[in-house]
């Protein structure tokens, strides 16, 4: 019969830890009231992967930190509202993108480096054939990785192809700002929140940027839909354009592209209308040397005769065309 010190020992031959003793058990967390290793809180819990300790720390950076920790979760969320209301192309490619990162990530790039969080972090698992508890894999961050990856490409568009410095330099400048102020601080929200490491957030960060980069050269190569154009697959169409265009403000004609356009569009239409002038007059002079030669008096028309009528309505709408090209938002594609 095989004694308890034997058990013992083939408990630890075979890596099993005893509960009590192992130091990743939560029961045995450090942060804890109950461990009397001067711990202030009473539970911990991981949610989507963001740590969170009870009663809740009110420090304004404690705060903060779980908030940022949630933004790469909401800007997905985003696009998906924004492909389901508006329909717009734009919103399904970051979505796309976003899903890529987190697949390559979680399905690919942890299982192979398996290297663990933080031991400060809620993100940990039992593992039955060890008998121990474990550190869930953190390496790369995948919160770091969906919100670099995300801020490069927006920055990117906005910069490139967005409203422009040249005529939107406000609007441009407030939504470079947003993009930054919303996925910049998530690796240090990660680190401060003990979820992650500084080397897991700095290699995430790098993998970001690439993937950023990346998801903006395939977008403008091979998407490059502009307002009013459509990328259909099958029997899903979905439109061009950017967010901001509603908020874009009316063209000067200060930019050569505008004037250039709006002059050649002017001139064809300027030329139809007296194209339609010369018709109506030669119909008058024609019908005037009939009548001549028929020693009839000539019926010259009035201002008011239809034809008149018809060649002054064409230089109307010639004008009223003029006036709506200089309001019209003659931009290239995106």
């Amino acid at each position: 019969m095989v004694s308890s010190d034997e058990d013992s020992a083939l408990v630890k031959k075979d890596g099993q830890v005893d509960p009590k003793e192992d130091p990743l058990n939560p029961d045995n967390d450090p942060e804890l009231e109950k461990n009397g290793k001067g711990g202030k809180f009473q539970s911990k819990v991981a949610i989507l992967q963001v740590t969170w300790r009870f009663p809740i720390d009110t420090n304004p950076l404690n705060i903060l930190a779980l908030i940022y920790g949630y933004l790469p979760f909401v800007v997905p969320l985003v696009f998906f509202i924004d492909v389901l209301v508006e329909w717009r192309f734009i919103a399904f490619f970051g979505l796309a993108t976003s899903a890529v990162v987190t697949l390559l990530n979680e399905a690919v790039f942890k299982p192979i480096l398996k290297q663990p969080r933080p031991e400060g972090s809620a993100n940990r698992k039992f593992n039955p054939d060890k008998g121990r508890w474990e550190m869930k894999p953190g390496m790369p961050s995948g919160h770091v990785a969906n919100a670099a990856t995300t801020m490069v490409w927006c920055l990117l568009e906005v910069a490139l192809r967005g409203p422009g410095f040249d005529d939107q330099p406000f609007l441009t400048t407030k939504i470079l700002l947003l993009i930054l102020v919303c996925m910049g601080p998530v690796p240090w929200a990660r680190i401060y929140n003990q979820d992650h490491s500084l080397a897991q957030c700095t290699v995430a960060g790098i993998m970001g940027v690439v993937a950023g980069v990346t998801a903006y050269w395939v977008r403008v190569t091979y998407f490059p839909l502009g307002p009013g154009q459509e990328w259909c697959y099958k029997k899903l169409c979905l439109l061009g354009g950017k967010p901001w265009d509603p908020f874009l403000d009316e063209p000067s004609l200060d930019g050569g592209e505008l004037v250039a356009t709006a002059a050649v569009v002017t001139t064809t239409v300027a030329q139809v209308a007296l194209k339609e002038a010369a018709k109506a007059a030669a119909t008058h002079i024609t019908s005037a040397l009939s009548n001549k030669a028929a020693d009839r008096p000539v019926d010259l028309p009035t201002d008011d005769s239809k034809e008149f009528a018809d060649a002054d309505e064409a230089k109307a709408e010639a004008k009223a065309s003029d006036r709506l090209l200089r309001r019209l938002h003659l931009r290239g594609s995106a």
